[in-house]
């Protein structure tokens, strides 16, 4: 078995292109795993971040609005099944008595007060379909809004995360030589390297 031990450094790339911000190490310095490096303009991601909360806040409060006029929908059915039954009564009561040839009663205010009895039919109808709109609203859409809303902040939240770079083990950093304001791009420009305290010489 060989005793020799291959020398081995680790490359510090950001995860994402961007602008230097500030960086927190110089040359030759030790670090440990999980220390900030450099941080990256975040500007265009947190406003993402705001952004995503912003529109899960309106969400939420959609649902609270649609939630209070679902309990004014139900109020509104029973009113108006109330007008339909009082309209049928009407009805119902002046058919009876021109049926009996009664001379008080005239075909024209039955015909109204069968107007009457369809007019409040169509309103019990609207009120129905206007709850079951605010049910779906309830249960299945802004439901699936929210969720794609916190997806969107997840990963508005992931990329923000993004722009700090830390150290990926214990050891020391070189080669690095970063400004405020240099670009970083990981796939042609590495940040510097840091030698796992392991390998150090």
């Amino acid at each position: 078995k060989s005793a020799t031990s291959v020398f081995r450094t680790v490359t510090i790339l950001p995860e994402t292109n961007g602008r230097v911000a500030e960086t927190f190490v110089g040359i030759n310095e030790t670090v440990e795993e999980g220390q900030p490096l450099f941080r990256l303009d975040d500007t265009e991601q947190r406003a993402a971040v705001n952004t995503a909360t912003r529109n899960i806040a309106e969400i939420e409060a959609r649902l609270k609005i649609a939630q209070a006029n679902l309990r004014e929908a139900e109020g509104r059915i029973t009113q108006a099944e109330g007008a339909l039954a009082q309209a049928n009564d009407e009805y119902q009561t002046r058919l009876e008595l021109m049926n009996r040839d009664s001379s008080s009663i005239s075909t024209r205010e039955v015909q109204r007060a069968q107007v009457q009895v369809d007019t409040q039919t169509g309103v019990v109808e609207a009120a129905r379909a206007a709850l079951d709109a605010l049910v779906a609203q309830i249960d299945f859409l802004i439901p699936a809004e929210l969720e794609s809303a916190k997806a969107r902040l997840e990963q508005a939240e992931v990329e923000l995360e993004k722009t700090l770079v830390v150290a990926g083990t214990d050891g020391i950093v070189q080669q690095f030589a970063l400004r405020p304001g240099d670009v970083v791009n990981p796939m042609l420009r590495p940040a510097g390297i840091l030698v796992p305290r392991s390998e150090e010489r």
